[in-house]
């Protein structure tokens, strides 16, 4: 015999908290069709620009780690990171 648990349901105030958030329904579904071309991408500019491999210097650690967490904070947006990888290119060129 099954037996079905019910379901817990979220507090009101919790449920209105998501109602009230803005979602960009455009770039969600962009970034899904894209999800593993965004996956390969960061693995790339994360190899490139981490902060660990610039340690010996220390303004040029700090730029790293700006935009090593620019490119997390931005990991799902493809069309976001194609421009920062423009950005990373031309950090490590000028170093």
């Amino acid at each position: 015999m099954w037996f079905f648990k019910k379901k817990k349901s979220l507090p009101q105030e919790v449920i209105d908290d998501i109602k009230k958030e803005d979602v960009d329904m455009q770039a969600l579904f962009s970034n899904i069709g894209n999800r593993a071309k965004c996956e390969q991408l960061y693995k790339e500019l994360a190899k490139k620009i981490h902060p660990d491999k610039f340690v010996e210097n220390e303004e040029k650690s700090l730029k790293a780690h700006e935009l090593f967490s620019d490119l997390q904070a931005h990991r799902n947006e493809y069309e976001y990171m194609l421009v920062l990888e423009l950005k990373i290119n031309e950090f490590l060129k000028n170093n």
